[in-house]
């Protein structure tokens, strides 16, 4: 790809201490990881200790699909009233600043430009150990990883990550940030791509 603009996105506004707020952002497909999400988003609310915990949907059914998530199934997790969907949004912005973590536990990925978005804005993340997630991950440094097709996994990944300190969640998106600037800014990726040229020209 041709990377990421990290420039537009240098002042953040910090989430709320007084609640946790995870974030997944993609299509409801099956292999996105939306079950495990969903999931997982029921394990940690059936602890009373976590009623500040709230789980966010941004995307859509992918009508060319046939890996669509059951709407009927949908429907009974997003009636929980720490599930939130929010449909699809052209503008993700304030989204992602009252979000303290961003959550894809996909199949398979290409690189995410979702995840590099969510880096863009400071973002700890919580994503499968597949590539195409895990190389903007270091565990337990800037995020968790978890096992693909595992809600169990990721809830634990997510509890991990509610039982950090708030200065320590800050500290994760802070990292999240530096990883992926430092890797796959597009100012980075243009040079590698001229270089190339270059010595073949």
């Amino acid at each position: 790809g041709s990377g990421f603009n990290f420039s537009k996105t240098l002042k953040i506004k910090l989430p709320s201490k007084k609640e946790i707020n995870f974030l997944f952002i993609g299509r409801l497909l099956i292999d996105k990881g939306i079950r495990e999400y969903l999931t997982s988003a029921n394990n940690i609310l059936s602890n009373t200790k976590y009623k500040n915990v709230n789980f966010h949907i941004v995307g859509d059914y992918d009508k060319s699909s046939t890996r669509n998530i059951d709407q009927s199934s949908f429907s009974r997790f997003i009636s929980n009233n720490n599930i939130y969907f929010h449909g699809y949004q052209s503008n993700l912005d304030k989204i992602f600043e009252e979000n303290h973590c961003v959550v894809l536990p996909s199949y398979r990925e290409g690189l995410s430009h979702s995840l590099l978005t969510a880096c863009s804005f400071s973002k700890a993340l919580i994503v499968s150990n597949v590539p195409g997630c895990n190389e903007l991950v270091i565990d337990n440094y800037n995020g968790f990883l978890c096992y693909k097709k595992n809600s169990n996994s990721l809830s634990n990944a997510m509890e991990k990550f509610i039982n950090l300190s708030y200065e320590d969640k800050i500290k994760f998106g802070t990292r999240s940030r530096k990883i992926a600037s430092q890797n796959y800014d597009e100012k980075i990726v243009i040079d590698t791509y001229l270089k190339i040229i270059k010595k073949f020209s």
